[in-house]
This record gives structure tokens, C-alpha cells and sequence, in this order.
């Protein structure tokens, strides 16, 4: 994730604040659960972001790796190269216009938020 200091700064200030032996914190990345569903933090941190009005950006290019008790590897782009490929419809409602929103960046994205 790229995230500039003042994308931070206004999540921090929309955040659950916490005392701690540290001091005065603030929840900027939690985990929650909402509507029965677990969502990890980096989605939660997204979501405080777009309802603060803005975008969130995602580069398909790059192969992410979480590591915990177990590694994942995944890209994106190629998951939605094979989801297209596997079916074209979900529910008798076709699918491929979904994907017209996956478009190439522009090269000079001002904006406060990446996730790269």
C-alpha cells in the first residue's frame, strides 16, 4: 500500500481513538467485523478512505504476497484474466462489462491514495 501523510492524517482523524501506555492512539488500522463478515485491515483502511469521499486505486501489474501462518501469492490481473475467461455470465446477467472498469492508469495520478 501507498499511502500519502495526508491520506493518513485524515484517516486518523475520522479513527476510534485508544489510550495506551503510549499515549493517546488512534484505530487507524483495524480489523472489524460488519454484517456477519471479517474485514482485514488494509480493506477497512480502503473503505474509512471512500467514505471520506475519495478513490482508491489498485495496480493489477503487481503479484502481492501476504505472509502469517500460512503465504498467499496472488495477482490480480491474472485472477481476472481467468474469471473472464472461465465464465462470461453470473445469474443470466453477463459479466464483461464488469471489467470495462479495470483500465490502464494514467501515467500522472494526483491523488492522496495508491495502493500499489
Amino acid at each position: 500500500m501507498k499511502v500519502s501523510r495526508n491520506a493518513i492524517t485524515n484517516i486518523w482523524n475520522v479513527s476510534k481513538p485508544y489510550d495506551s501506555e503510549k499515549g493517546n492512539n488512534r484505530m487507524v488500522f483495524e480489523v472489524v467485523c460488519e454484517n456477519n463478515d471479517l474485514i482485514s485491515e488494509d480493506i477497512y483502511f480502503c473503505k474509512k478512505w471512500r467514505d471520506l469521499g475519495n478513490k482508491v486505486y489498485l495496480d493489477t501489474s503487481v503479484t502481492c504476497v501476504h505472509s502469517g501462518t500460512k503465504t498467499f501469492t496472488g495477482n490480480v490481473r491474472n485472477w481476472i484474466e481467468r474469471f473472464k475467461n472461465k465464465t462470461s455470465e453470473i445469474n443470466g446477467q453477463s459479466i464483461i462489462n464488469t471489467f470495462d472498469k479495470f483500465t490502464e492508469p494514467t501515467q500522472n495520478i494526483d491523488d492522496d491514495f495508491k495502493v500499489l
